[in-house]
């Protein structure tokens, strides 16, 4: 009996530690993408990459 209640703990343990790290999954913000103004060929900001890349 002592057994069987242990096994379905660690089970129930690992069944919501599955879900806890699902939910902070989903919870982590998306890239945003990158939004180009009518008639222009570049993004309205430019990242730190690109600017390094450029010297500056």
């Amino acid at each position: 009996m002592r057994t069987l209640t242990v096994s379905l703990l660690g089970a129930a343990a690992v069944a919501a530690s599955l879900v806890l790290l699902r939910a902070q999954k989903d919870e982590q913000p998306r890239p945003q993408t990158r939004i180009v103004p009518p008639g222009e060929t570049l993004p309205a900001s430019i990242s730190l990459d690109r600017l390094r890349e450029r010297g500056f």
